[in-house]
């Protein structure tokens, strides 16, 4: 049995959502000469949190402790902070209630919500003001604290994307990766107020002078821009050029590591490819099932038996809600492979990390381009910024070892492995590069976790029995546009396709 609240003063604060978990809105309820009123606050606060601080006082000195309330948009979250203000802006909130209360104009206690939601008072005091001191509190103005704060809330789940929906494991790797970038560019005190057209401009720049590839360095303008948004909403951004001035820019080919894509008979190969090492093996039936799946690796990653259902038109699917996106999708089960993988592991499917798939992926598909020459097929591409410095790295490596000079231990250890790696691909420079300079790589290499989910789409598009809305079905696009991006034949494969279909039809 629950305790009793002992938390008066918020007594008649209470939450209307039925939800155990997530985020849900305070209601206030006022009581007038036997009437009751309930109105709706703006105050958004985490369901379990707010459950587990009404049922004691040390709860609740706990919670004050830790959480601070804020703006967004008008209305209020619970953020994480070092020193919280929520005792202080919940008492000044239910004082203000109170008092409009007490006057006779029901209308006036509506008009001083209305001024809640859009943070203006009439004084200094009242709850809009407290709320504005809470927003102040968090003392995040600065470009840097608040991204340490944002960074730590999307880790904790108590930042979250606008559906409520927490940040992934790979999203979070993505805002710590642009931490490094960030850090090095913001200088020490700098605020939002500072963000201009130069200093925009600038920090393009700086990743460009970095190497960076082409989708690298918008992933990183498109975090700043959400970080200048995120800030805004939490009233610590009141500069409206930061909010409008990031301009993505859409990325060449020449700018991104080439997209490859398995054909048919290359997926048949690798699927009866024997290798004997179980790790090997593992990920060699992940990678097949992603491609019949046609899903993102977030979503073939975490497949299990409940995903495999008959659904209400008899039709045995893989049914599942999208992680990035939330799209619900069903693939029909049509292909023989898909039934030996899952009776093989029996529906409990290997995990491993998208970094350790990676790395056994090209073990495997090395031993796949062994036996299957298109898998050399040389392809112009574009380095990373790291294999750009292992380059570099190298060659300053190799020519102190023939001038005869010491190295330490580290710049050893990275010169065997760095030789290791140019002997295995024919010598100086460690990437190969074709008449006109352009770095080329063969096919194998380029083969990623989410080559499976381009190949499976690219090859249900070239047997050209599917239009582009059931394709749409299939892969939980949105927009035809995206999913063409993900069609890779081409313009030799495309003209040859052209060929035989005129060709057809004269005949």
């Amino acid at each position: 049995m629950k305790k009793k609240k002992v938390t008066k003063a918020f007594d008649s604060f209470f939450l209307r959502s039925r939800k155990r978990e997530g985020a849900a809105r305070l209601y206030y309820r006022v009581r007038r000469n036997g009437h009751e009123l309930t109105l709706r606050t703006n105050i958004i606060v985490d369901i379990e949190l707010w459950s587990e601080a009404i049922q004691s006082a040390t709860a609740w000195r706990r919670y004050t402790q830790d959480q601070v309330l804020t703006g967004r948009d008008g209305e209020l979250r619970l953020v994480r902070s070092e020193g919280g203000r929520v005792a202080q802006a919940m008492a000044a909130l239910a004082e203000g209630l109170r008092q409009t209360a007490a006057m006779d104009d029901r209308a006036a206690v509506e008009q001083l919500v209305e001024g809640v939601r859009a943070g203006r008072s009439e004084g200094s005091g009242g709850p809009a003001a407290a709320i504005r001191t809470g927003g102040a509190g968090l003392g995040m103005e600065g470009i840097m604290p608040f991204y340490e704060f944002f960074v730590e809330g999307i880790t904790t789940g108590l930042i979250r994307h606008h559906k409520g929906k927490r940040y992934s494991e790979r999203s979070i790797g993505v805002w710590r990766e642009f931490g490094t970038v960030l850090r090095a560019y913001v200088a020490d005190g700098q605020t939002f107020g500072d963000i201009d057209r130069l200093f925009i401009d600038g920090f393009r720049l700086s990743l460009e002078q970095r190497g960076l590839m082409g989708t690298t360095i918008e992933e990183h303008m498109a975090c700043f821009r959400k970080l200048c948004r995120s800030a805004a909403e939490y009233g610590q951004n009141h500069n409206a050029l930061s909010l409008t001035g990031w301009h993505c820019h859409r990325v060449g080919n020449g700018q991104k590591r080439t997209e490859v894509y398995l054909t048919e008979a290359e997926i048949d190969g690798l699927y009866r490819l024997p290798l004997a090492e179980k790790a090997l093996d593992e990920v060699r039936d992940l990678f097949v099932l992603g491609y019949l799946s046609f899903q993102r690796w977030s979503d073939y990653s975490r497949l299990d038996a409940s995903n495999f259902i008959v659904n209400s038109e008899g039709v045995r699917v893989m049914a599942l809600r999208q992680q990035k996106t939330g799209t619900y999708v069903e693939v029909p089960l049509t292909d023989e492979r898909v039934d030996s993988i899952c009776a093989k592991y029996n529906y409990r499917f290997p995990r491993v990390s998208r970094k350790r798939m990676n790395e056994l992926l090209k073990v495997v598909m090395r031993r796949l381009a062994d036996r299957m020459p298109s898998m050399r097929e040389l392809c112009v591409t574009v380095l990373t910024a790291q294999e750009r410095q292992a380059e570099t790295d190298y060659g300053r490596l190799k020519a102190l070892r023939e001038r005869g000079e010491p190295l330490t231990e580290a710049e050893w250890r990275r010169y065997r492995r760095l030789r290791r790696e140019a002997e295995r691909r024919g010598g100086m420079p460690l990437y190969a590069r074709n008449g006109r300079g352009e770095v080329v790589r063969e096919k194998y290499e380029l083969v990623t976790t989410h080559t499976a989910r381009r190949s499976g789409i690219t090859n249900i598009y070239k047997r050209g029995v599917l239009d582009n809305r059931q394709m749409m079905a299939l892969s939980g696009h949105l927009t035809e546009r995206v999913l063409e991006e993900y069609i890779k034949v081409g313009p030799a494969e495309q003209a040859k396709r052209i060929f035989e279909r005129l060709s057809a039809r004269e005949h």
